[in-house]
């Protein structure tokens, strides 16, 4: 079997990028234009899937699996010799959380396995750095498709209860409502575009580049999520602090903005508070701590938050998740999975810094918006959240994996010539005299 090339590598990536994103949001834009789509709380019964947007789950889910498969069987000739780090911390909450529902029963779907495939296709990939401006056009199409939608169509993108009436929260930003797009929530959507604007970065079109940093920005703050806000302040302070360093001291302000993001995470759950702050969050986290004492260890499921919210202990009217990430990863894993998203981060902050001492900031900035995601609302995506996937596992992969490409010189296009990756150790640092996002501005 002949070992695929350099471009053939980048060529298979980017189609798994765009086979992924079709998994996570085609069936959401069928279901939006094909079933009812209002806010309901727990009492009442979710829409189905529309028969069209069932079809689109069945035949994108088997398509992904497909070409995972086949990325796969056709890289056995040509593994990778480095990076096996990185790998191992990437599957490894994935691995603690499905052994843990296994033995105790929880229940997995077919849908929990399209991580671990994701990740390992993209590792044996190791595709380069340029190649994730395929996902910045896709980010920036979900926006355009979501305003449209919301302006276009008001009753389907614009969040509205089970009466027709448009639902005027206070925390709404703009005098329109709440933007939902192709989401069932404005939190959703302002996700999926705050994790989205990294990745927009690396388009190599300026003008691209800005049309969709600007589309994706407006649909956030449409979608009214104050975490997403918060995130974006935070990624745009990180920036500007290591824009003001200079030499080494730029790695050890990135990696401080980093480890200081998700210690807030950790943080936040535990400080004075009233049980109505931050939407009523409070009494979720309380609530929440108070049950994972049950089972610190290994924590009560995956879906203990849905089991829960058909219970009389639902934790509110419209509760599924922790609201905070840490709270999420100790009542679902306990400490066991906690400690293994900790060697997860630490490792891709290692990876991040390593990227970004080469010029290549856009990873710091990632982790940090995930950090802020993370704030007030749940991101990682080990086994449910999948609509988040695109933004979530492609550029997690591509901090471990992705190799930084020569801006000197042409790479020769064959199998001899194969680079290091990204975080290699042999890859010399590539001196450079501005720091942007990318790395390197383009025109």
């Amino acid at each position: 079997m002949l070992r695929p090339t350099r471009r053939q590598r980048d060529q298979r990536a980017q189609a798994l990028i765009i086979l992924l994103w079709a998994w996570a949001v085609l069936p959401r834009i069928a279901q939006t234009f094909t079933a009812p789509k209002v806010h309901q709380s727990i009492e009442q019964a979710a829409a189905p899937y529309s028969h069209i947007a069932s079809l689109l789950i069945t035949f994108t889910t088997l398509l992904l699996g497909a070409f995972c498969a086949f990325v796969i069987a056709t890289s056995l000739t040509d593994l990778p010799r480095t990076r096996f780090g990185p790998l191992a911390a990437l599957l490894l909450p994935w691995v603690c959380i499905v052994v843990r529902d296994l033995y105790i029963p929880a229940g997995v779907s077919r849908s929990m396995f399209v991580y671990p495939l994701v990740v390992i296709s993209l590792w044996l990939l190791r595709p380069r750095l340029r190649t994730l401006a395929t996902l910045g056009l896709l980010v920036g199409l979900t926006a355009v498709i979501s305003l449209a939608t919301g302006i276009l169509a008001p009753s389907r993108g614009i969040f509205r209860l089970t009466t027709g009436d448009f639902a005027s929260e206070d925390k709404q930003v703009l005098p329109w409502g709440i933007l939902v797009g192709i989401f069932t929530q404005g939190n959703n959507l302002a996700q999926f575009m705050v994790l989205g604007m990294p990745p927009i970065a690396a388009i190599r079109r300026k003008g691209a580049r800005r049309f969709f940093m600007a589309i994706a920005l407006f649909a956030m703050i449409w979608g009214a999520s104050r975490s997403c806000m918060i995130a974006v302040g935070m990624v745009v302070l990180t920036y500007a602090a290591v824009r003001l360093c200079r030499g080494a001291s730029r790695t050890v302000v990135a990696g401080f903005c980093v480890l200081l993001g998700f210690a807030a995470v950790v943080a936040l759950p535990f400080l004075p508070h009233q049980e109505t702050s931050f939407s009523n969050r409070g009494y979720i986290w309380n609530q929440s701590l108070r049950a994972a004492h049950q089972a610190l260890t290994f924590g009560l499921g995956a879906n203990w938050y849905s089991k829960v919210a058909l219970t009389t202990g639902a934790l509110g009217p419209t509760v599924f998740h922790g609201h905070n990430q840490f709270v999420q990863l100790l009542v679902t894993g306990g400490f066991v999975l906690v400690a293994a998203v900790a060697v997860m981060l630490l490792v891709l902050t290692r990876s991040a810094l390593s990227l970004s001492a080469r010029g290549r900031l856009w990873g710091v900035l990632y982790l940090v918006a995930l950090a802020g995601s993370g704030l007030l609302e749940v991101s990682l995506v080990f086994v449910d959240n999948f609509i988040l996937a695109p933004v979530v596992v492609i550029p997690l992969c591509y901090i471990a994996f992705g190799r930084v490409e020569s801006v000197t010189s042409r790479e020769p296009d064959t199998p001899e010539a194969e680079g290091a990756s990204a975080g290699d150790e042999a890859t010399p640092p590539v001196t450079r005299p501005a720091l942007s996002p990318v790395g390197r501005r383009h025109g």
